[in-house]
């Protein structure tokens, strides 16, 4: 149930020119993030994660298939996650009637969902890393599609598990917002009064203890056992393929599986460069949470710029999978290219159809034109027209 408040009125006449100007630079650096870079990002990369994913089905790539579901289910992990990113923080920006009535009733419920994306596509991102490690490291060690699967149904009931609680942390509550006309002088007059309904922190998320346990586990299980394993993992492997190039007796499928690693770690280097900064913003909120300070104290305007520049680095990072494929994969390319290729062709050909039906319909006496049927002609005598 929706509860009633009454925002407080403002209590002085005049305000500081120089906050109001921090606070519009704030905003514009922010709507020019969120609202225009993050889209610009954001739709070329899902459309990039759909190609990616119809071309890793095809058996030219030559992928093991536990690979291949794996990394289907990172594509589709970032995939709800850029979506989510994008109505949460992008779509306000530049919709004003939807960040005032549409978003308030939707964030208590599809932000747990972007938590529960997010952490899935980082412990996918972990899981594809261990499978080339052991692939490149191990080469003999097998891991069936089964195996597979099962790690992919895992990660997803983990991230629900350990996002769970999210669904229970915002309430909607009704305030009635007196709105106020600011003129050059720095005088204030109070314009309207409006209702609107606002996500608040429910008592849980208030909670002392909750807040830092919540932080703390974060701060572990999203950042620093993923990011520490990332770390070993790709230093592993690069140097496995570092050793290994120089192998010239190696057979096909070892250049392979070295050529899929080399993807692997460009992936990994973008993942770990794009979350090192919200890596950041948690620790200074363990900080702030250990300390017992007040969000005022060290949560400024200039870290909502920083906060916007984070959710901007994960957009990039859920967006580069396909331009990653291409630049270090060449059956990838010629994958995509082969694609373009046939639909090309099946286009010109059905072109080419149509023109010589077409033709032929025109020109009945053609050479190779169906032959016109006979007149039908009607006899007078009734003999012939009875059987």
């Amino acid at each position: 149930m929706n509860s009633s408040i009454k925002a407080t009125p403002v209590n002085k006449s005049y305000i500081d020119i120089d906050e109001v100007n921090l606070q519009s630079t704030v905003l514009t650096a922010i709507f020019w993030l969120e609202g225009i870079m993050m889209p610009t990002v954001g739709i070329p990369g899902l459309l990039g994660n759909v190609v990616t994913t119809v071309i890793l089905r095809k058996s030219e790539l030559d992928l093991k298939p536990v690979f291949r579901v794996l990394v289907t289910s990172l594509l589709v992990w970032d995939s709800i996650c850029l979506l989510l990113t994008l109505v949460i923080f992008s779509l306000p920006r530049v919709w004003e009637t939807y960040n005032l009535y549409t978003l308030p009733r939707l964030l208590p419920h599809i932000l747990p969902f972007a938590q529960i994306s997010l952490t899935a596509s980082i412990y996918t991102t972990l899981a594809v890393a261990i499978e080339r490690f052991i692939c490149v490291c191990k080469p003999h060690t097998k891991i069936s599609f089964r195996t597979g699967l099962l790690i992919t149904v895992f990660i997803f009931v983990f991230s629900l598990s350990i996002n769970g609680p999210r669904f229970f942390e915002y309430e909607l509550k009704e305030i009635y917002v007196q709105s106020y006309i600011a003129y050059p002088d720095g005088e204030l007059h109070q314009s309207e009064n409006k209702s609107v309904l606002v996500p608040f922190p429910t008592e849980m998320r208030r909670h002392p203890i909750y807040s830092q346990v919540s932080t703390v586990m974060s701060i572990l299980l999203l950042h620093l056992v993923p990011l520490i394993s990332l770390c070993y993992l790709n230093c592993a492997i690069f140097l496995a393929i570092r050793a290994r190039r120089h192998i010239l007796t190696s057979s096909g499928r070892q250049r392979r599986e070295l050529v899929v690693a080399t993807v692997l770690t460009v992936i990994v280097l973008v993942f770990l460069l794009c979350h090192s900064l919200k890596f950041f913003i948690n620790f200074v909120e363990l900080w702030a949470v250990i300390k017992d300070l007040s969000p005022q104290s060290v949560w400024s305007p200039r870290m909502n710029v920083v906060v916007s520049v984070s959710h901007l680095l994960i957009s990039v990072n859920c967006s580069t999978n396909f331009i990653i494929y291409c630049c270090k994969d060449q059956r990838f390319r010629d994958t995509i290219w082969s694609m373009i290729m046939s639909s090309f062709k099946a286009n010109r050909d059905n072109g080419n159809n149509l023109v010589d039906l077409h033709q032929a319909r025109s020109n009945p006496d053609s050479p190779g034109s169906p032959e016109s049927p006979e007149p039908v002609t009607w006899s007078t005598n009734l003999q012939d027209q009875c059987l």
